[in-house]
């Protein structure tokens, strides 16, 4: 079995930005303030671990399952979150990766239908690495857009439930 190794580009270009998603939408899911430090520490062990796990000679959904584990530990350590919070963060870390699913699925139909089958089939089998990783993109943006609106949906949520109970002093009801 061989490993799904990335080159330097396909990090730069797909990497990044989708580790820093990862992150944010784990803060968005577990309403935690970001703190830059802190951020910062979990996209860079978030990035290094994805890459590394990569080399790995293991199936492709084997990756995943590694990576969810990955995430919640470095969350937990870099967070220290109580016990109540992990099932939370393992939620989180749950839907993000379904959002990372739905989101490579909707490039596979977006780039099939744009282009073709055996165009896009061409594009995600390339050897060039800028290639894969251009192919690649929308999957990204598709991932921006459900991290995005996860946050709106979110924000809403809690200010009605802060609404509904009351501000802090405050008498509520009858």
């Amino acid at each position: 079995m061989e490993g799904i190794a990335a080159s330097p580009i396909e990090v730069l270009i797909k990497g990044i930005p989708e580790t820093l998603l990862i992150v944010l939408a784990i803060h968005i899911f577990m309403n935690i303030k970001i703190i830059p430090t802190k951020f910062i520490l979990l996209s860079v062990l978030g990035l290094i671990t994805t890459y590394l796990i990569r080399f790995l000679p293991i199936s492709l959904g084997v990756n995943s399952i590694i990576l969810l584990i990955a995430w919640v530990v470095f969350s937990q350590l870099i967070y220290k979150l109580d016990i109540s919070k992990i099932i939370k963060l393992v939620i989180s870390v749950v839907v993000t990766i379904i959002f990372i699913m739905i989101a490579e699925m909707a490039n596979m139909v977006l780039l099939n239908a744009y282009f073709g089958e055996a165009e896009a089939t061409a594009l995600w089998t390339s050897t060039s690495a800028l290639t894969k990783s251009l192919a690649n993109l929308p999957a990204t943006i598709v991932f921006a857009i459900l991290v995005f609106i996860s946050w709106l949906v979110l924000a809403k949520i809690r200010k009605n439930k802060k609404d509904k109970n009351g501000k802090s002093g405050e008498e509520t009801g009858a």
